[in-house]
């Protein structure tokens, strides 16, 4: 299933490159909450909110595309037989 592992491959190059991104994207928001409320836990909190929603959204991502791209693999598979089975 080459949509698939095409879909995999971009996906995986994306999350290389947005990783480093969202690690300091992490530490500038932890600094800035420190900074702002002189306190370590709403700043951890803050950082750990942030960090986890980015998890999520790769997650979905992931997710979606996964899905999409093994339907799109088994439609244009039966497209091959006429377009009553696709």
């Amino acid at each position: 299933m080459l949509i698939a592992e095409g879909g995999k491959t971009f996906l995986m190059r994306e999350y290389k490159t947005i990783l480093p991104t969202g690690v300091v994207l992490t530490i500038l928001i932890w600094y800035a909450y420190y900074v702002i409320f002189h306190s370590g836990l709403m700043a951890g909190l803050a950082a750990l909110s942030f960090a986890l929603g980015a998890i999520g959204s790769a997650a979905a991502g992931y997710i979606g595309m996964y899905v999409t791209t093994r339907s799109a693999a088994k439609t244009a598979w039966m497209g091959k037989y006429g377009m009553g089975p696709a």
